[in-house]
C-alpha cells in the first residue's frame, strides 16, 4: 500500500527521556523534569528525590549529559556535557557523584544553577543528569551469553533565562514511515529560543468534507531548534483520497497545516 502527502503550512493564533527496567527497585518521586526561570546574577536550588523500594542496598551513580533531538536526523542524541551550544555545563552543579540507598530510604540529591555568565543570554538552557544504578537488576543467559540490565534515568534539568518569546513552530516533517506504510509521522520544530510542551491533533475528512478520523497526542518537549515526532496510525482508512489539518496546541498558541493523502 503506497501514501502520497502533500502539505502546506499556515499560522492558526512541539521526551521520555529516561527508561526504566521493570523491575527496579530505586525510583525517581519527583519527575523527569524539573524547569526553573534564572536569573543573570541568582542562583536556583532544586533535588531529585529517589526511593529504595526493594529489601537490599543499592549504589547509584550520578552524571551529566547533555541531549539533542535533532531534526535532520531524527535521532535522539545523548552528549557530552558542554557539546550542546545551549548546555548548563559551566553552570549546573550536583551534590555528589554516588551514594548508596538502604533499603526503604528516600534521598535527596541537591543542585544548583548559576545565572552567571548568562547576563546577555536570553532563552532557554538545559542539560540532563543522568541516574545509574551500578549494579545489573537482571542476569540470565542466552545460547551461552551472559545478560545484565542496568537501570538509567535522564533527567531533564532546565533554567529559562530572560523575557518569554513569542513561541514559534514549524512543521518539519510530514511523511508515512517507509516501513509501516499507515503510520503518519510528524516532526514538529521549535523555532524559537524558549523550551515549550506540545500536543499535535490530526483530523481526517472524506471527499464530502465528513471527519472520518481525529486523534490527539500525548505533551511532548520540545527544545529550542530541536525537533520531537509525534506518529499517528491511519491503518483504520479505506482505500480513497482524504483531506486532513494537523493542529499543533501548546496550550497558549495554535499552529497548523493542511494536507491531502492518497490511500491505495
Amino acid at each position: 500500500m503506497s501514501r502520497e502527502v502533500k502539505f502546506s503550512l499556515c499560522l492558526l493564533s512541539f521526551l521520555l527521556l529516561g527508561y526504566v527496567r521493570a523491575h527496579s527497585t530505586v525510583i525517581i518521586m519527583n519527575g523527569l523534569s524539573h524547569e526553573h526561570i534564572l536569573g543573570s546574577t541568582n542562583e536556583v536550588r532544586g533535588y531529585v528525590e529517589l526511593k529504595n523500594t526493594g529489601r537490599s542496598l543499592e549504589r547509584v551513580v550520578f552524571y551529566l549529559n547533555d541531549l539533542e533531538n535533532q531534526c535532520a536526523s531524527g535521532q535522539l542524541l545523548y552528549q557530552q556535557l558542554g557539546e550542546n551550544p545551549r548546555s548548563l555545563a559551566e553552570h549546573l552543579h550536583i551534590s555528589a557523584t554516588e551514594y548508596t540507598l538502604q533499603p526503604n530510604e528516600v534521598y535527596r540529591l541537591g543542585y544548583s544553577i548559576t545565572g552567571l555568565g548568562l547576563e546577555s543570554k536570553t532563552g532557554s538552557f538545559w542539560s540532563v543528569l543522568m541516574i545509574e544504578l551500578a549494579e545489573p537488576i537482571n542476569t540470565k543467559k542466552q545460547q551461552a551469553f551472559q545478560i545484565n540490565s542496568k537501570v538509567r534515568y535522564a533527567v531533564q534539568l532546565i533554567a529559562n533565562v530572560g523575557e518569554k518569546q513569542a513561541e514559534s513552530l514549524s512543521f518539519a516533517q510530514v511523511e508515512f514511515d517507509e516501513e509501516n506504510p499507515s503510520l503518519l509521522k510528524v516532526r514538529m520544530k521549535n523555532d524559537g529560543l524558549f523550551s515549550l510542551k506540545s500536543k499535535v491533533n490530526i483530523e481526517v475528512f472524506d471527499a464530502n468534507g465528513t471527519k472520518i478520523f481525529s486523534e490527539n497526542s500525548a505533551f511532548k518537549r520540545l527544545y529550542p531548534l530541536n525537533c520531537n515526532l509525534y506518529t499517528f496510525d491511519l491503518s483504520a482508512l479505506p482505500k480513497g483520497k482524504y483531506d486532513g489539518v494537523l493542529v499543533a496546541d501548546t496550550g497558549t498558541n495554535l499552529f497548523g497545516t493542511n494536507f491531502n493523502v492518497e490511500l491505495e
